[in-house]
């Protein structure tokens, strides 16, 4: 799953302050009921801070994304199933 943070206010943005540390849109739950149904998931985390991570022992990989620009479908496409 790909998920984290986008641009909008008090997420990660320049000029407000994050109200909380969790993922917005309710991705947790989504990452855990995700976690259930496969053992083999992958989070990827798109983001240019720190999130809690509440679901952290229930998921076998995350991959740290950040914000890498216009070839980043490919460059993490490549990370995750080139081996």
């Amino acid at each position: 799953m790909f998920g984290g943070l986008n641009k909008s206010d008090y997420q990660d943005c320049e000029g407000n302050d994050r109200k909380e540390y969790g993922l917005p849109y309710g991705q947790d739950r989504l990452i855990e009921a995700l976690a259930a149904a496969n053992k083999n998931m992958v989070y990827v985390n798109i983001l240019g801070n720190g999130v809690a991570m509440p679901w952290i022992k229930k998921v076998p990989a995350v991959v740290q994304g950040w914000f890498i620009g216009s070839e980043a479908g490919n460059a993490l496409a490549d990370v995750l199933w080139l081996t």
